[in-house]
């Protein structure tokens, strides 16, 4: 950096007090108590004013031509008198901001103070405040206390009055509302008692009529499947039997085109049978009878060997007895019969295993019906071939109540068998592995 000649005479010179600093240190140093906005925004300002200065001092300082033997020599004290200059102004404006800064700290500690018996003079008059408001508030509690006992001494005078003569009303009233009532009671008990011994022969005879319908449509039911089956089978023979001529007859007229023209025929029979097939398994699924479906409905009732033991026996007791529980077990374990036939390779019943001895032994025993006087020669003909059919329908390979008997053997055991011999140990033994061998809830 190059400074000028004429500069050199200035800066031997002492330095001059500009004005407006000669007319701040003038001034009383009793400034108002400033805020640290205001602090550090006269900090800026500071700051402003002193880059102006360099950029003053250094737009001085712009070199002139001159020879350079001259100005080579006044070069090196220039730089280092300013340098010095610029070190004094730096640590007076440090000194200034250490002073601003204790000022500050000093306004701090005073706002602080100042702020500590401001906010103690303000609790100690609340406190003051909260006795006067405490003592104003009790003695209104004791005024109101006062004045409501006596309001109600009032009024329960005249309640008491009121109620001596409503109990007096009241008990003219009841001896006549009770003679009233004793004589409805009487009519009204003759009454139910006739309507209730007409609603039981009522509900005998409707109870009746709905087993014996029951009883005919599950018959009928079970004729129409053992008819269907048998349909089947024999449509399914004509059919094998009308293939294997048919294929006989094209092996012996030998055409060449017959081998193409029983693809197409088996292509569009497989086609038709795909729709049926789907159409069958869509109003399966529509009517919730598929496996998956029954599964779920039988796991709704919590019957499997940790809930069975958990529960009570008359609760168990009661959920076996119900309907629903029947219907929705006899359904699952008939199709679990269906799929155990269907599994066989042969499809003779035959071959299967032949346990309809023992399936006699469990069955339940047929009851004696009673035929009713007002049933006459119509019903009687119309349950004659559901009776013939019964007889020879087959027993089901799961019985309902073996598996249920099994299910509450091995929850409560002490509750159904009653001694400790060899066939109780036997019976629980095998409940035991019957029950682990299904696991329907699984």
């Amino acid at each position: 950096m190059e400074f000028p000649a004429s500069d050199g005479v200035l800066s031997c010179s002492p330095p001059t007090i500009p004005t407006w600093l000669r007319r701040r240190l003038s001034e009383t140093k009793t400034p108002p108590p400033s805020t640290i906005e205001e602090i550090e925004a006269k900090l800026r300002e500071a700051d402003l004013r002193r880059q102006k200065f360099y950029e003053s001092l250094s737009s001085k300082a712009r070199p002139k031509p001159r020879s350079p033997s001259r100005s080579s020599s006044h070069e090196d004290d220039l730089g280092q008198r300013l340098e010095a200059k610029l070190l004094a102004a730096e640590e007076k404006r440090l000194s200034m901001l250490a002073n601003a800064q204790m000022r500050l700290a000093k306004l701090d500690e005073l706002r602080q103070a100042a702020k500590t018996q401001v906010e103690m003079r303000f609790k100690k008059e609340r406190a003051e405040l909260g006795t006067k408001v405490e003592m104003r508030v009790r003695q209104a509690e004791a005024n109101r206390l006062l004045i409501l006992r006596a309001y109600r001494q009032r009024r329960a005078t005249l309640k008491e009055r009121t109620s001596q003569s409503l109990m007096r009303r009241t008990t003219r009233e009841s001896k006549y509302k009770e003679r009233v009532r004793a004589a409805m009671c009487q009519k009204r008990a003759a009454a139910e008692r006739k309507r209730l011994g007409l609603l039981e022969a009522e509900k005998r005879k409707a109870r009746a009529r709905v087993l014996q319908v029951q009883k005919v449509a599950s018959s009928i039911s079970q004729q129409r499947e053992i008819e269907r089956s048998e349909m089947k089978n024999k449509l399914e023979d004509r059919l094998q039997r009308a293939r294997r001529k048919r294929a006989e007859y094209l092996k012996q007229r030998g055409r060449p085109y017959s081998g193409i023209h029983n693809s197409l025929d088996t292509m569009e029979q497989a086609d038709i049978l795909a729709r049926k097939i789907a159409r069958c398994w869509k109003k399966f699924t529509m009517l919730k009878k598929t496996t998956v479906a029954l599964v779920k409905a039988y796991n709704d009732l919590n019957i499997n060997e940790k809930s069975v033991k958990s529960l009570p026996f008359e609760q168990f007791a009661l959920l076996i007895q119900s309907t629903n529980t029947l219907h929705t077990t006899k359904a699952l374990l008939d199709r679990l019969e269906i799929r155990y036939r269907l599994s066989q390779c042969t499809p003779n019943p035959s071959a299967w295993d032949d346990i309809d001895h023992l399936l006699k032994r469990v069955a339940s025993p047929k009851r004696k019906e009673v035929p009713r006087k007002t049933v006459f020669n119509r019903e009687e003909k119309k349950t004659l071939p559901s009776r013939h059919v019964g007889r020879n329908l087959p027993l089901s390979r799961y019985q309902v109540r073996v598996v249920l008997c099994a299910y509450m053997i091995l929850g409560h055991p002490d509750a159904v068998i009653s001694g400790q011999g060899e066939r109780e140990a036997a019976l629980v033994k095998s409940a035991v592995k019957f029950v682990k061998r299904v696991r329907f809830a699984d």
